[in-house]
């Protein structure tokens, strides 16, 4: 969908650091499916917001990192 699309490169690097900020890094360790399905479903929005934004990729790895991950 191209608002979709239009809506990934206009994000602010505020807007992408409070979405971080409200991520649930351990999702997958939860037993409640609703709780999986709502961070997988945020992962894959990030993961479509970080390539096709560097910047903001540079920022997720460095948040990752700060968790704890690789």
């Amino acid at each position: 969908c191209v608002s979709r699309l239009l809506y990934l490169f206009i994000m602010t690097e505020e807007e992408f650091r409070t979405l971080l900020k409200d991520y649930d890094w351990w999702y997958s360790m939860s037993d409640d499916m609703r709780i999986w399905k709502v961070g997988f479903d945020t992962t894959i929005r990030i993961q479509n917001i970080c390539s096709t934004n560097p910047k903001l990729n540079t920022i997720y790895q460095e948040e990752r990192k700060k968790m704890g991950l690789k």
